[in-house]
């Protein structure tokens, strides 16, 4: 019993960060000079999130460049990106 319960809880912790944001990933914080971005591997690949990235510092006229990338023992990945100036 205790190890069914375990499991059924295991499950829903690892599956609810689409659930709670309602999509694969999540804008933690965007400005003219960076953009940092978290998602769920499993439900969008990395190129899809680079290009979100890359739209985000576009409004500011700018070209999006990864900075750092960390993966939680969860899956879940933080990106952060630079926006620099156009060449």
């Amino acid at each position: 019993m205790l190890k069914s319960m375990l499991l059924i809880l295991t499950t829903l912790a690892l599956s609810g960060c689409v659930a709670v944001w309602g999509r694969a990933y999540e804008v933690e914080f965007q400005s003219a000079d960076a953009v940092i971005l978290k998602y769920d591997g499993p439900y969008i690949e990395r190129i899809d999130v680079v290009k979100v990235g890359q739209e985000s510092c576009a409004k500011y006229g700018k070209d999006a460049a990864v900075k750092s990338e960390e993966t939680s023992m969860w899956n879940i990945t933080t990106i952060s990106f630079d926006c620099a100036a156009r060449k």
